[in-house]
């Protein structure tokens, strides 16, 4: 699978769709994915045909361009969006 200009997912296919993790931690995409995606969205780490590190995202619906965004900003504070969201 390829990744956009924008570096988000493409290629969507009835197996999923690549994300690349630029700017995403895997926890708080675990953290957000359903509350985006729905209750059945799941992904998997793994690369592209390219060898670009990402998720493969399972789900009904994709990723908006706001989303991705969102899921970087709050990467980019991780420990501060874990206290900020859920007390921890």
């Amino acid at each position: 699978m390829s990744i956009g200009a924008s570096g988000g997912a493409t290629n969507r296919s009835p197996n999923g769709w690549f994300l690349a993790a630029d700017g995403i931690r895997e926890e708080v995409l675990r953290e957000d994915i359903k509350s985006y995606l729905g209750p059945g969205a799941t992904f998997s780490r793994g690369f592209n045909a390219e060898g670009v590190p990402g998720f493969c995202i399972f789900a009904i619906r994709n990723f908006t361009p706001a989303m991705i965004e969102d899921l970087k900003t709050d990467s980019a504070d991780y420990p501060g969006y874990r206290l900020t969201n859920y007390g921890q």
